[in-house]
């Protein structure tokens, strides 16, 4: 598996990734117009116009996106993998090249925003909650932060 910058090419095959996995994964439980929602923040054109304000990153694996983060200073969004490819370590490398960056641009701490369902993954690299039931669409999303 390699990690590397998002490119145009990349467009589509992240956005199918991303809203599989909050269809999938994410956001089970969850209202359908609220998942929909939350996809259509992640369609090609959103994440064209997200390119432009955050660093995205794929994980690419056999030429295929598996995977994505994105840094915009200390915040890190956007980290997705593949459903058929979780607890393959993929996304613990994402965190730890994206927070690679944010040490290497002088950040003393990082924040996200995780699903109740992600919240032990990033527990697990050290990120500690700062303030749950951050609503979204009707949906959870705890803020986290991590000190580097």
């Amino acid at each position: 598996m390699q990690i590397r910058k998002f490119t145009e090419k990349d467009t589509e095959e992240a956005s199918n990734l991303i809203c599989t996995t909050l269809r999938k994964v994410t956001i089970k439980g969850s209202p359908l117009f609220a998942i929909e929602e939350q996809c259509g923040e992640y369609s090609p054109e959103e994440i064209k116009k997200l390119s432009k304000k955050r660093e995205i990153y794929v994980a690419v694996q056999n030429n295929e996106v598996i995977g994505t983060a994105a840094i915009d200073r200390d915040y890190i969004g956007s980290v997705f993998v593949d459903s058929s490819n979780l607890k393959k370590g993929i996304g613990s490398r994402l965190m730890d090249y994206i927070e690679s960056i944010a040490r290497k641009r002088g950040y003393k701490e990082v924040i996200l925003r995780s699903s109740p369902i992600a919240f032990g993954f990033y527990k697990k690299l050290g990120y500690k909650e700062v303030k749950r039931k951050y609503q979204r669409s009707q949906l959870t999303m705890i803020e986290m932060k991590k000190e580097l």
